[in-house]
Parts: structure tokens; C-alpha cells; sequence
């Protein structure tokens, strides 16, 4: 059961867009409206990665095509990350680049070689 304290515990699970689906190709928009339906959507993607056992989602990736994102992922060191951006910004990257395998939620059972730099900043904000 799922904690009050825990992002995503009064979320309800969202259907999850699958590759073909418009919204996955679509630019997305900016956020706008930081009001109760921008915490609700937070909370309800939080409940879907989790219930998806994933460790980032995008808003696209439940059929709303919106810049938000929701992470709960460790680093090398084993340290959590967790949290969620609205309107995200890629402000820098720096290390070296690494290649690994890497999923996607809207492309269930499948994984491909993804390149990321090692340390990234987003700017961003949160609700």
C-alpha cells in the first residue's frame, strides 16, 4: 500500500501510449496553468511508473502532450533521484558520453543502445 507521503500515492494509474500513438511524435507544449488538474497529473503519472515499474515518465507517454516528467531513478553511487520537472530545459551536459541499454515505457519489452552524458542540469519547474 502506498504511503500519502510517497509522489504518486493518491494517483490513479493512466493508460499508457504506446509507440504509433500521434502524441509520441507530436511536440509538446509548454505548461501554462499551474492549478490542482497540473498536481493531479503529477501524482497520476507518478502511480503509473510505478505501477509500470519504470523509473522516469513523460506526460506524452499517457496521452497528454504536455512538458512534464516525472524521475525516481538512483545514480552510479546508488543515490535516489526523485522528483518531477514542468517546462524542462536542458541548461548543460558534461563527462564523458555513455552507451547502454536503455527502455522505454511506451515501448514495453523492447531496448535499444541509448548515448546520454553522464551529468546533465534541467532547469525547470515543480508544483
Amino acid at each position: 500500500m502506498r504511503s500519502g507521503s510517497i509522489p504518486g500515492a493518491r494517483g490513479r494509474v493512466l493508460p499508457m501510449t504506446l509507440l504509433g500513438d500521434p502524441v509520441l511524435q507530436a511536440p509538446c507544449e509548454e505548461v501554462t496553468e499551474f492549478g490542482p488538474e497540473l498536481v493531479r497529473l503529477v501524482e497520476d503519472m507518478f502511480a503509473t511508473m510505478y505501477e509500470a515499474r519504470g523509473v522516469g515518465l513523460a506526460a506524452n507517454q499517457v496521452g497528454r502532450g504536455l512538458r512534464v516528467f516525472v524521475y525516481d531513478c538512483p545514480d552510479d553511487e546508488d543515490v535516489r533521484h526523485l522528483g518531477h520537472v514542468v517546462n524542462p530545459r536542458l541548461v548543460s551536459t558534461e563527462g564523458i558520453v555513455l552507451r547502454g541499454p536503455e527502455g522505454c515505457l511506451s515501448l514495453p519489452g523492447l531496448e535499444a543502445g541509448v548515448e546520454r552524458y553522464d551529468e546533465a542540469v534541467v532547469e525547470g519547474f515543480t508544483v
